[in-house]
């Protein structure tokens, strides 16, 4: 999901669309999100 939005906001910089810079907030909470997901799921597993 990230890198999919990765790759639409890149590609519409490249594209000279300004509307990408609109997608980078989204993949970052997005990439934040995941990381607290995964770090979640990693602490539960050591605790066990």
């Amino acid at each position: 999901m990230v890198t999919l939005a990765a790759l639409v906001a890149g590609a519409l910089l490249i594209a000279g669309v300004p509307a990408g810079l609109y997608g980078l907030p989204v993949l970052v909470l997005a990439a934040f999100g995941g990381a607290l997901v995964v770090t979640r799921v990693l602490l539960v597993e050591i605790l066990r």
